[in-house]
């Protein structure tokens, strides 16, 4: 039997087959972010540049999971923590800008 928690421990169910598991958390991180997006991006409060670029990482980092069919964004933490999200961070931040920029044109 395979569990599958959300951020908080919160058990969301139990599963006979690792897939289902892999993919009922796929699912939950899905809907996790696109929430937070939504909440965000509906507000009276227009998101920052920081905070896009934070979405984006979150994102990139579920889509590769959710390929590689991983339960856990564990190992992405530990990764993306410290000079290599400063990195991938600032990388999104000036393709931001960009946008951004073009738009204003």
């Amino acid at each position: 039997m395979y569990l599958v928690k959300n951020h908080n421990g919160t058990l969301l169910g139990e599963f006979a087959t690792k897939a289902a598991a892999d993919a009922e958390a796929a699912a939950y991180r899905k809907e996790t972010l696109n929430a937070a997006y939504v909440e965000r991006a509906g507000s009276s409060e227009s998101l920052d540049i920081d905070t896009i670029a934070e979405n984006a990482l979150n994102a990139a980092c579920a889509s590769i999971q959710d390929e590689l069919g991983v339960a856990t964004g564990d190992l992405a933490g530990m990764f993306f923590s410290g000079e290599a999200a400063e990195q991938v961070l600032k990388v999104f931040k000036a393709y931001i800008r960009l946008e951004i920029e073009s738009k204003q044109e």
